[in-house]
């Protein structure tokens, strides 16, 4: 599944599931260098969190600086809520017969496909903008196809 979000720069709050805030001074790895960058906030509930800690090399959720314009991160976060998933009993004692066997159909369904367990969000800037992540992380660069490009930016992707 993947959803494209138009990022308002001006309304952190207005970019559906995610926040998006503005900051100014976005430290780099070369001292007293800094950039204009972005923190992205996702909801998320700890339990994903604590299973990964669980899980060596799981990773629920991930953002890379993505496509040739610079201007779009993609987002990888879980397809479903925790709760539906782990939560069976508390959840099928609110609804009907029916649709509980639905919801149990559709969430084994889910947990034996892989490739349903996570979705992405593609957030597009403003144009005008050049994302990059390498300027300030040692790991950063921008992901374009299936090619991991590292090059320095005027503006920077910082955070998630």
């Amino acid at each position: 599944m993947k959803v494209v979000i138009d990022v308002d720069i001006d309304c952190p709050e207005r970019n559906r599931e995610v926040t998006v805030w503005q900051i100014d001074f976005v430290n780099s790895l070369v001292p007293e260098v800094c950039y204009k960058g972005y923190n992205i906030f996702v909801m998320v509930d700890i339990r994903y969190l604590c299973d990964a800690e669980d899980k060596e090399g799981e990773v629920h959720f991930r953002g890379v600086v993505h496509g040739r314009s610079g201007r779009e991160v993609m987002l990888r976060v879980p397809a479903m809520e925790h709760s539906l998933l782990h939560d069976r009993d508390e959840l099928i004692a609110s609804v009907d017969t029916a649709s509980a066997l639905k919801m149990d159909g559709g969430r084994h369904k889910f947990v034996k496909d892989p490739e349903r367990h996570r979705k992405h969000i593609r957030l597009v800037f403003p144009e005008g903008h050049t994302l990059s992540s390498g300027a300030i992380f040692d790991e950063g660069g921008t992901q374009d196809g299936d090619c991991a490009h590292r090059h320095e930016a005027q503006e920077v992707c910082g955070g998630f």
